[in-house]
């Protein structure tokens, strides 16, 4: 185990300081972004166009192996069903209404979402559900699905104003400060109950994220990056 570890440590130490060289001036963001996503946590790069941040999210995000990832780049005009999956149109032929799920986000361990702040008002509740909590509300109004996200990037070049950054900021767990390029909050706990899911369901999701962030922080303090 503990030779495991060393090893963990290492390669994660590698990444911080392969990526801080790579990313002049930014080796906080850095450190702040592995950190979050090693608990277990969502994050934020806040900054103006031209800095990096999704090459910086995409760097990072490339070098983690075994895990499914998914990426988005929102807009006003983004229908959910792009998001989480698209009608199956076989199925609707045979009066089954369905969604295709495979590689989309309801499937990913990781995922980067670009203009967080810019998503429609249709996606930003079901965003609001996927981050916070993990789950996502299927068109047909069966029961929640529950999906495997580890961690988020997001990215934005501005907030948004007034009582719409309350709204969206919930989306990511907190209310970023402006002027900050990474900003990263505790995203909601264990989600709360649903119709049709079953508390034993949601112990195994709290004990699991908990274990994530348990591992992710004793590893983070192993490879220097807490």
């Amino acid at each position: 185990m503990t030779q495991v570890s060393d090893q963990t440590a290492a390669a994660l130490r590698a990444i911080t300081e392969e990526l801080a060289d790579r990313f002049l001036e930014r080796s906080s963001v850095v450190r702040a972004l592995v950190v979050a996503m090693l608990a277990g946590q969502h994050s934020l790069l806040l900054g103006p166009p031209g800095t990096a941040k999704s090459e910086l999210a995409r760097e990072l995000t490339g070098r983690i192996d075994g895990a499914r990832y998914w990426e988005i780049l929102l807009s006003k005009f983004t229908d959910p069903k792009r998001m989480f999956g698209p009608v199956d149109v076989a199925a609707l032929t045979q009066g089954q209404y369905t969604q295709v799920f495979a590689g989309r986000a309801t499937e990913c361990e990781i995922a980067f979402v670009d203009e967080i702040f810019k998503c429609s008002a249709g996606a930003l509740n079901e965003t609001l559900a996927f981050l916070n909590e993990r789950l996502y509300h299927p068109e047909n109004g069966g029961l929640p699905v529950s999906c495997p996200l580890i961690a988020a990037i997001t990215a934005s070049n501005e907030l948004p104003a007034g009582e719409e950054l309350s709204g969206r900021a919930r989306a990511i767990g907190g209310h970023p400060a402006r002027g900050t390029l990474a900003h990263y909050r505790r995203a909601g706990g264990a989600a709360p109950g649903r119709g049709g899911m079953r508390s034993r369901d949601r112990r195994a999701r709290r004990d699991h994220r908990r274990g994530v962030l348990a591992a992710g922080c004793a590893a983070a303090a192993g490879a220097g990056v807490l």
